[in-house]
Order: structure tokens, then sequence, then C-alpha cells
């Protein structure tokens, strides 16, 4: 505030106007031939000077110290947190004795990796993608009942290690995410989002599991599902899709697979890789069902090879709508039948074998199969006339079609170039 001290003694037409402007000592000159003309616009004057400047800083200063006393942490974006925490999340090749899967598993200390049993059941050989290649990995447990299993690697991996300690799960409603390598788009490192949407206890596999709209997709199948923050949630185990709708998602509450992890990292179960030495088929597991040859002894094998031979013997024919209708609602919904018929128009199979046939613990099937294709160059997956297949599909009974494909997924190297 601006004090005015007096008036300085007259000398002269002009006179000076003595004041304080914020402790310092300042005049200001009024009369005739000065700026302001009478005392009255001297004291407005040397107002000014001071009060507005006192005003605005101390404006400044509280609001300034308001903010700071109630300004909260900056929250991690969605991207943010992929890049914090997706470095701890890995790509899991599996090979059995007659193919090559894929799945996700996540690091729980810097030589251990949680993953779903289903991931790695029945594997020959385990191998996780990392910065510094493929490293071979080593089962120390499994429940294939809880699907849930746990790798050790020789050397430490570098990655974010997700904690196993977590008091409370999320609330109904909260953000859940999941990190993974589904089999679309090529197997890139992806992220999803959605909500827990409930849990479930007991009815579908014999552990608390969490339930989410968050899209689980094959290949994302024991990687990380996250709360907001990154904390872990469950593992991510199975997608089931609704005859009619997007079907819903299920993992392991980690609060109920976390005493299976520990266990098997503190006192190591390892279980040794499948014997493939007697993989060669005798005679009485080789049958021919339509164009297919048949190669395991699974139970509904021989069903399924039916179904498949439709699949394949339509398109060949071009029946494109008989082919067609053994897909899933779902893929019907997402691939018209027009774009099935013109991508199937020049399409011819053949050489179709099924190796294997394996039960999910969703209560679908899991039918691998590998076979040629013969099309014109445009349709080629990479301009080529000839293609080799290896093909995991993922199949489903309807009573009234009988097996339908819910989804088809390349493994290994397919499609692959006719040598």
């Amino acid at each position: 505030m601006a004090e005015i001290v007096g008036e300085a003694p007259e000398i002269s037409a002009t006179h000076d106007l003595a004041c304080a402007v914020a402790g310092e000592a300042v005049t200001i000159e009024f009369g005739e031939g000065s700026t302001y003309k009478t005392r009255p616009d001297a004291t407005e004057a040397c107002a000014r000077l001071s009060e507005p400047h006192v005003a605005t800083a101390g404006a400044t200063e509280e609001t300034s110290t308001t903010t700071n006393a109630l300004e909260e942490p900056k929250s991690e974006s969605v991207a943010e947190l992929f890049d914090r925490v997706g470095t701890g999340v890995l790509r899991i090749l599996s090979t059995s004795c007659n193919s090559q899967g894929s799945g996700t598993g996540f690091l729980i200390s810097d030589r251990h990796i949680a993953t779903a049993a289903h991931v790695i059941d029945d594997a020959e050989s385990v191998e996780l993608e990392t910065l510094r290649g493929q490293v071979p990995a080593e089962v120390i447990g499994i429940d294939s009942a809880r699907d849930l299993a746990v790798l050790q690697v020789a050397s430490p991996i570098d990655g974010h290690v997700f904690d196993l300690e977590v008091s409370t799960r999320p609330p109904i409603g909260a953000d859940l995410i999941s990190i993974g390598f589904p089999g679309v788009g090529r197997g890139e490192k992806t992220l999803a989002q959605g909500v827990v949407s409930g849990f479930n206890d007991g009815e579908i596999l014999p552990i608390e599991m969490v339930q989410t709209d968050t899209q689980i997709t094959s290949g994302n199948s024991g990687g990380p599902l996250l709360s907001a923050d990154g904390s872990l949630v469950a593992i991510a185990q199975i997608w089931e899709t609704a005859d009619v709708g997007t079907g819903a998602g299920f993992g392991a509450t980690i609060q109920a697979a976390e005493p299976f992890l520990s266990q098997w990292m503190n006192s190591p179960q390892p279980i040794p890789g499948a014997s493939c030495q007697t993989s060669a088929p005798s005679v009485d597991t080789v049958q021919l069902r339509g164009l297919v040859d048949v190669r395991t002894n699974h139970p509904s094998a021989l069903f399924i090879a039916d179904d498949l031979s439709i699949y394949m013997e339509a398109i060949n024919l071009g029946l494109s709508e008989v082919a067609w209708n053994k897909l899933s609602f779902d893929l019907r919904e997402r691939i018209p039948l027009a774009k099935f018929a013109e991508e199937t128009s020049t399409s011819f199979n053949l050489g179709v074998t099924l190796w294997t046939v394996d039960d999910l613990p969703s209560g679908h099937i899991s039918a691998v199969a590998t076979f040629t294709s013969l099309q014109d160059e445009i349709y080629g997956p990479n301009g080529e006339s000839c293609t080799n297949w290896t093909v995991e599909y993922t199949m489903r009974f309807n009573r009234i079609g009988g097996w339908e494909i819910l989804a088809a997924n390349n493994l290994g190297q397919s499609p692959q170039r006719c040598i």
C-alpha cells in the first residue's frame, strides 16, 4: 500500500508529494507543467504505483500456496503404465510333439515367470522371448485343474517384476487392463481395457476367478490382468464366447493363485518335457475322415475331423455358405458371407492332417491341423499360389450344427510358401 508521508516545502510552481511505496520513499511532482496537475492526481498516482502491484503479488502468492496445498500427484496414463510394466510381460513359445503354440507369462521374480498351465501343458520344450533372444525355460510347478504354472530360467531377466502380495481385490466396476501377445496381429505385445464384471468361485475352475469384459484372446492366456495403477489382479486364463454377444473373460485372482505360485518358487517341482520318441502314429491311430487324416486317439477327434472335412470340402467345391456356417456366430458377424466367399473363391485345400485334440478349461476343444492350400496369387497370404498352414482351431460343440470353429490361429512359421 502507498502511504502519503507529507508534502515537500513549496519552492516553485510545482509541488512534490512525498509517499512511501512498499517501504521505499517516493516523491511525485504535481502542479503546472507536470504530469499530475493537482494534489489529488498525485495522490491517486502514488496509490496506483503500489496498490495494484501489492494486491497482485499477494493474490498470486495466495493462489500459489492454495494450489500447492490442493495439488494431487499426476496420475499415470495407460500408455505410461504399459511402458512401465510391459517390460515384465513375455511371450512363451511351447513346442509339443506335433505342433507349436504361444502364450503369455509375466515376471514374478527376475528368474520366475507365472502363466496359465494350458499354455505349456504337454510341451516338449518351452522358451521365452526376451530382449536377449529366445531363452529356454523349465516348468517347476503346474496345476492343470486350476490352470496355473510357474517357469524358471537359468539367468536373470531384465523387466518389471510384478508383486504377488496384493492385499485387496478391486471392486466391481473398477478398470482392468490386460497385457499380452494375442494371436491376432501376428503376436505384437498389446493392451486391452475393460472393467471388473464380478467374481466367480469354483464354478468354472476350482479357484476364485475374476470375470471381466477385458478381451482375452488366444495368445493372451497366462498374462497379467492389472488394476489402473498396475497392481496384479489376476492371471488371464479363459475367454468364453456367448452365442449372442461378445462373451466374458476369466482369470484366477492373484490372492487365490499366490500360495501356489510362491510354493513352486520356494520349492520347485520340475516337470520333465513330453517325450516325442514314440510320436510316429501307429496303424490303428490313423483314420481318414473325408479329407482329414486323423493322427490322435482323442475321443472327440473323429467327430471334429468330420466337421473339419465338411468345412474344407465345401470350400473346395465352392459351397461358401456351407463352409461359412461351420463358423461360430461371432465369427460370422465379423466375417460377412460375401467377404468369406470372395477370399475363398479360388481356394483348394489338400493334405489335411489333424494332429492333436486337447480339452481346454473353458470346455472347448483345441484342434491342431496342417494342410496345404492352392489359390490365385492375389489371395495368397504373401502373394503366393501355394501355402502350407499349421493352424490351431478352437472349437465348440453346437447341438444343432456339430463342431463349429470359434477361432483359428496360426502356429510356428505358418503360413509358409510351398517349397
